[in-house]
């Protein structure tokens, strides 16, 4: 953005074709092309600086044969269009240049003053070769289209050597060459066509010669049309820079100040524009180039980084927020001791390091969940392992209890009670079986028995 206090020039070149002559036409009577831009209440203050209500394409052409001037060769676009201006803070101070309601505003005595230095910049400047300038209040920012043929004086060609006489052979070819009869030549037009051949040329006298040198002298100066050839427009690159200078310096008094110096210029002719194409293309096949190596070398570095932390050679180590320290990698474990190693590992893990970092964190995090698997299964067997130890337990017990009960069985199949006596074995299981509080009665019981037997 330019200094308020302190506007600049604007200002823009460009050689236009007829199709760019008949749209800027439709442009400037607001007949054509998009008007979105254009505030339809302010269109009446345009005007019209130099010309009028003539087509551009047939102004040219107007132009070019009053003056009954040719084109230079390399003049394909005879006609020249420039854009002139100043920046906003020029026009509008009280208001940003960014700020929508001062959008097609303007001073009116600021804008006076540059119509008049801009229209006398344009005629002393081009002369009659500025057949149109058109100004335009109802856009956004004032500015003028300017339409230029520009035209050089040439010289007239003086001769430098005389003429040399013909010879036999290219004489007979031009008679030869004009005696043969064109499609449906009639033959009265075949024989006034044979009285023009001239004879044969002899060489030209000194004389003759410098007769032919003063007749070139008192002819008149000629104008042709050519871009390359103007006083502005003819220095190649430097073109643009010199019409800005001329402009800046007629606008000076106003405040205005010229533009930035560098600003990138047009190109004039079709061989600059193809250098420029050439240059472009260059540029963005090295540009090409440079990103397919630098990926290259990325993906080297990166699977290089992946497998040293696979390795446990690097590892990740988190952020330190009291040291300011962002999340990087430290060698681990399996790291070499060597400096120059570990100076190696460090410059091969540079293109990518930010994606490898982003591996060894997801790897660490991995490991962590991992770990905590492992703990909880751990955890889950050694809680499984004592259920079944318990278990394990209740069934020995109960084994136990079967196998006493069992050896009970066989005890109290040998135990005898004859005649109303117990055997010995009768006593052990009695003993064995039979709480101590309860043999009292057991021994009663068994008492009844025997006397019940022997009765």
């Amino acid at each position: 953005m330019s200094d308020a206090k302190n506007p600049v020039t604007v200002l823009d070149i460009k050689r236009a074709t007829r199709s760019d002559l008949i749209a800027l036409w439709k442009h400037c009577t607001r007949t054509g092309g998009k008007l979105d831009h254009v505030f339809p209440d302010q269109t009446k203050a345009n005007e019209w600086l130099i010309g009028g209500d003539v087509p551009f394409p047939k102004a040219v052409s107007t132009y070019i044969h009053a003056l009954g001037a040719g084109c230079d060769a390399r003049n394909v676009k005879p006609a020249t269009c420039l854009v002139i201006g100043a920046s906003p803070e020029f026009f509008r101070p009280s208001f940003n240049r960014e700020d929508p309601a001062g959008f097609g505003k303007y001073d009116p005595d600021r804008l006076e003053a540059w119509r008049q230095a801009t229209k006398k910049w344009l005629k002393d400047t081009f002369g009659s070769d500025c057949v149109a300038a058109h100004l335009h209040a109802d856009e956004r920012t004032i500015h003028a289209h300017a339409l230029i043929v520009p035209t050089v004086k040439k010289a007239p060609t003086l001769p430098k050597n005389r003429r040399r006489a013909e010879t036999e052979e290219a004489y007979q070819r031009r008679v030869t060459k004009a005696r043969k009869r064109k499609h449906e030549e009639d033959d009265a037009a075949y024989q006034k066509r044979l009285k023009r051949i001239k004879p044969k040329r002899e060489a030209e006298t000194e004389d003759a010669f410098r007769a032919r040198v003063a007749a070139a002298r008192k002819k008149s100066e000629k104008r042709i049309v050519s871009h390359h050839k103007h006083h502005l427009f003819g220095d190649g690159r430097g073109s643009y820079e010199k019409v800005v200078d001329s402009y800046a310096a007629a606008v000076e008094h106003l405040g205005i100040a010229r533009a930035e110096r560098g600003a990138k210029a047009s190109p004039t002719t079709k061989a600059q524009w193809a250098r420029e194409l050439l240059e472009d293309a260059k540029k963005a096949d090295l540009k090409c180039r440079s990103i397919e190596a630098q990926a290259v070398k990325e993906q080297e570095s990166f699977e290089f980084g992946t497998q040293a932390v696979l390795d446990e050679k690097l590892v990740y180590q988190e952020a330190d927020k009291t040291k300011e320290r962002p999340d990087g990698l430290v060698f681990g474990s399996n790291a070499p001791q060597s400096q120059k190693e570990r100076s190696e590992i460090r410059t091969k893990v540079q293109p990518a390091r930010d994606r490898i970092v982003a591996f060894a964190k997801f790897v660490k995090h991995m490991a962590v969940k991992r770990i905590g698997a492992v703990e909880q299964v751990a955890i889950d067997a050694v809680k499984a392992a004592s259920e079944a130890l318990a278990t394990a337990s209740k069934l020995i017990k109960v084994n136990q209890e079967r196998a006493r009960q069992l050896d009970n069985l066989e005890a109290f199949q040998q135990a005898e009670i004859n005649e109303g006596e117990l055997n010995d074995a009768a006593r052990k299981l009695l003993a064995a079986t039979t709480p101590a509080p309860q043999r009292p009665l057991l021994t009663a019981i068994v008492e009844e028995v025997r006397v019940a037997s022997r009765n």
